[in-house]
């Protein structure tokens, strides 16, 4: 469960492909590991939490690591109204 994405491009609304996902060694608490996910449009930061969601969060990082995001396309993004901006969802696969 990701606790807040942080994105650098709010424009990512066509097909987008992720180049490289990859743990990064810059804590942002002691509850979350950020990922920097590289895509054709910028690189987009987010926060994996890792004390509240354990399982998921290591599931993701582990898929990261094995590289089993790359190559993969953003097929919707979209900005939220609420929270903090830039504040946004995007889906991929």
């Amino acid at each position: 469960m990701l606790k807040r994405f942080v994105l650098s491009a709010l424009a990512l609304l066509g097909f987008h492909s992720i180049a490289a996902a990859q743990t990064v060694e810059m804590p942002i608490d002691p509850e979350t590991v950020a990922v920097v996910i590289t895509t054709s449009m910028g690189e987009i930061t987010v926060e994996v939490d890792v004390e509240r969601a354990p399982i998921t969060a290591n599931n993701f990082l582990k898929y990261a690591d094995e590289k089993r995001f790359d190559g993969t396309v953003f097929y919707r993004a979209m900005q939220l109204d609420w929270g903090e901006a830039p504040n946004g969802m995007i889906q991929g696969g």
